[in-house]
């Protein structure tokens, strides 16, 4: 985004309980008008479930959600869809207001921080800015700037070392196969793991040359060994 007036850009589609998270049963058995969700890049989905409905007796519900866009280490994910369905429209009695920007910024830009915290020059200083200003950008970024994080553009193995690893020929696989499945914060991607012994006399040998060296054996030694792959879906 250029550094004019849309760098930190309101968005907006319009649309009294306060939690902070520690308890998942928080709001059984309990009414009230309106329901503050403060922290709400943490909030799960067992956690909504729990709270949303405090609110539904009343003639007039409200709930507000304060936060700041997750970082990679949160794992509430309804902030993020809240806010994928506010700003797609696709969402009724819902209104979205942020000011931050579109991708990484200077994180020393006076200009933005003005443009992105509100409460800069009331109760926010540019002393207490310019003291949180570190080597993590990113996360300055992300707390300070409004940044949220496209997750897919930071592949931690690029498509070319992907294509690096593909195999001309099958191995021979022996025993059995072994799979682990990890699912990402925002439920949008997963990663599917399948390791398996194979057998490969050259690549056995030069794995254990050196111990055949330390025992002195005068025979060749094979032994399975472990192959892993990775495949995004």
């Amino acid at each position: 985004m250029s550094r004019s007036k849309q760098a930190g850009a309101r968005r907006s589609r319009w649309g009294q309980a306060r939690s902070n998270f520690g308890h998942d049963q928080g709001g059984l058995g309990e009414g009230f008008d309106l329901l503050v969700i403060d922290e709400a890049q943490e909030y799960t989905e067992d956690q909504e479930s729990a709270l949303k409905y405090v609110v539904s007796d009343s003639k007039n519900p409200q709930t507000i959600f304060c936060g700041t866009p997750p970082t990679p280490l949160s794992s509430g994910t309804v902030f993020m869809k809240l806010r994928a369905a506010a700003l797609g429209g696709e969402t009724k009695n819902t209104g979205w207001a942020e000011w931050s920007v579109d991708e990484q910024s200077d994180i020393r830009d006076t200009e933005l921080w003005y443009l992105c915290n509100p409460s800069l020059g009331t109760i926010l200083t540019e002393r207490a800015i310019a003291d949180e200003v570190g080597s993590d950008e990113i996360d300055f970024n992300i707390r300070r700037l409004g940044l949220w994080l496209r997750y897919n553009q930071k592949s931690a193995i690029s498509e070319n070392e992907w294509k690096e690893l593909l195999l001309d020929d099958k191995p021979a696989i022996t025993g059995r196969l072994f799979v682990g499945v990890k699912y990402g914060n925002d439920g949008a991607n997963v990663a599917l793991s399948v390791a398996a012994g194979i057998m490969r006399q050259k690549i056995v040998r030069a794995a254990y040359a050196s111990l055949r060296q330390k025992r002195r054996a005068e025979n060749s030694v094979s032994a399975p060994l472990r192959s892993a792959g990775s495949a995004m879906l």
